[in-house]
């Protein structure tokens, strides 16, 4: 629908000399027309092809106009109906509206007026079409298909999703980083009862505690700044619809507390004289770390946790299901193939045998990125061993992996341990001792960094004059 020339009009006109009037105003460089003498004839026509535009003749004694276009809207949604209406039926135009027509115009109009009408029909008609497909896009990103794997630990996340994703009930998705934490939480979304409705998505991880109060709870102007600094609260754009908090367990004590005194009675706390209703939504959380262990050690609200973990959600690391290997390659590389418009390439045998005996501790993002090196560095249609490059990236994620999975318990002073010690020390120093900064660097959780730290009795150094 790229010209005026790629629009069908279905011109019902019982009357010949007003259809022969009509169809002198368009020819081949304007519409296509295809003029009809009766409604059952139109409707035959309709069952075996569809039109952009009907344009109906409604001056007629022969049918009644609100009848036709009402039987037309249940049966042909996508398609826009124009009445052409005799002024001197009061009422009738309005009628026609309400059975669903996209406009009326009055029969003594000129062909001008006529074509500009069928223009803004033609318009909002490609509007709707575009509409439907994005919906149908969203829709089949957001299939429980999208969840990738043949292992038994996504057989059972697909079948607790199928089960919690159409209620009302708070999760809290965890997993180690790169494992789709988000995209999962918009698959949940799509699936519920709200997913017509806003997602709005907060991560904690980017932004100060300042930047978060002001996203999460709204901000008001302030008549002494001199000009406007209101900000809607994302709690109340995702008002019907679903609340996304990422990283949470990077929140700050102070937004913890607002948080929890919100999702009390679900109602923001505004100025004095100003009521504020109560907001209907439904909060799902992620986190890469152990939210339970920021507990324990203060750094989280117990009372807090409770009201976010009703339900959790495991995403289980790559490395804990080396079968869903293949599946996440031909999943992966069809969409990095689509992104990079490189030919079509299959995988050998001995290509995914390499990639199952990887940790992935970068998981499902990792293997994306790897997928990507290896299409570019094959220069044929089959991805071999050698394509696969992973020198960049084993050292800096074997150091990740030492680090999060060491117990906080071990104890002694193993050559291990001292490796820890300086990796940690010399991260620190290289991020300015900014502890959000370090952690995203090593890829491990705050709270782990801050437990390193305490156990290797850490020291921010001071240059003294």
């Amino acid at each position: 629908m790229d010209s005026i020339r790629d629009i069908s009009v279905l011109l019902i006109d019982p009357e010949g000399s007003t259809r022969c009037s009509l169809s002198l105003g368009f020819g081949p460089d304007k519409f296509r027309i295809q003029p009809i003498d009766s409604l059952d004839s139109a409707l035959e026509l309709l069952k075996r092809n569809s039109f952009d535009i009907t344009l109906i003749n409604c001056t007629s004694d022969k049918f009644s106009p609100p009848e036709v276009i009402s039987k037309l809207r249940s049966q042909y949604l996508e398609m826009e109906i124009i009445a052409l209406a005799n002024p001197d039926r009061k009422g009738m135009s309005e009628k026609i509206l309400q059975a669903g027509a996209f406009d009326t115009i009055d029969s003594t109009s000129g062909n001008e007026m006529l074509m500009l009408k069928l223009g803004r029909a033609a318009e909002h008609r490609k509007m709707k079409h575009q509409l439907m497909v994005l919906r149908q896009n969203i829709a089949m990103s957001c299939s429980f298909d999208n969840i990738i794997g043949v292992s038994e630990s996504i057989t059972k996340l697909k079948e607790q999703l199928h089960q919690v994703a159409p209620t009302d009930i708070p999760l809290l998705i965890t997993g180690p980083p790169g494992t789709g934490k988000g995209r999962l939480a918009r698959i949940i979304h799509c699936h519920s009862i709200r997913c017509n409705q806003p997602f709005i998505s907060v991560d904690c991880l980017q932004t100060n505690e300042t930047a978060l109060n002001d996203l999460l709870f709204g901000r008001t102007d302030d008549p002494s700044s001199g000009y406007s600094n209101a900000f809607t609260a994302a709690i109340e754009k995702a008002d019907n619809g679903t609340l996304f908090i990422e990283a949470v367990d990077q929140m700050p004590p102070s937004v913890q507390t607002r948080l929890f005194n919100f999702l009390r009675d679900f109602k923001l706390k505004t100025p004095p004289g100003i009521n504020s209703g109560r907001i209907d939504l439904r909060i799902v959380s992620a986190t890469a770390n152990d939210l339970q262990y920021s507990v324990e050690t203060g750094q989280f609200r117990e009372d807090l946790y409770y009201r976010l973990n009703v339900v959790n959600v495991h995403i289980p690391p790559l490395c804990e299901r080396p079968e869903d290997i293949e599946s996440l390659v031909e999943h992966l590389l069809n969409k990095v193939i689509r992104d990079t418009g490189h030919k079509s390439l299959v995988s050998s045998p001995s290509f995914l045998d390499k990639l199952r005996e990887y940790s992935w501790p970068g998981n499902e993002r990792e293997l994306e990125t790897i997928l990507t090196r290896a299409v570019h560095n094959c220069p044929g249609d089959r991805l071999e061993p050698g394509h696969i490059s992973l020198d960049s990236f084993e050292n800096h994620f074997n150091e990740k992996i030492i680090i999060s999975n060491s117990s906080p318990k071990a104890a002694g002073n193993s050559l291990l341990e001292n490796n820890q010690r300086s990796v940690i020390k010399k991260a620190l120093t290289d991020n300015n001792w900014n502890f959000s900064q370090t952690a995203q660097v090593l890829g491990i959780g705050r709270t782990t960094l801050w437990r390193k730290v305490k156990k290797y009795e850490l020291k921010k150094e001071t240059n003294h004059k």
